[in-house]
């Protein structure tokens, strides 16, 4: 859930902002950015295995 608010935040502020309001470094930011890709190729893996399954 951390991943999503920090994207949706970043969309409009800058990343030191962020890392500012939600009390964390600007690493921790960048690494909650980095996860999304992976995490969404996993949901649309699974959700392709799921269609398959049925």
């Amino acid at each position: 859930m951390r991943e999503h608010e920090v994207w949706w935040l970043t969309s409009e502020h800058s990343h030191k902002q962020v890392a500012d309001w939600l009390g964390i470094t600007d690493e921790t930011v960048y690494t909650h950015l980095s996860n999304i890709p992976q995490k969404r190729q996993t949901a649309q893996q699974t959700l392709s295995l799921l269609r398959a399954s049925n």
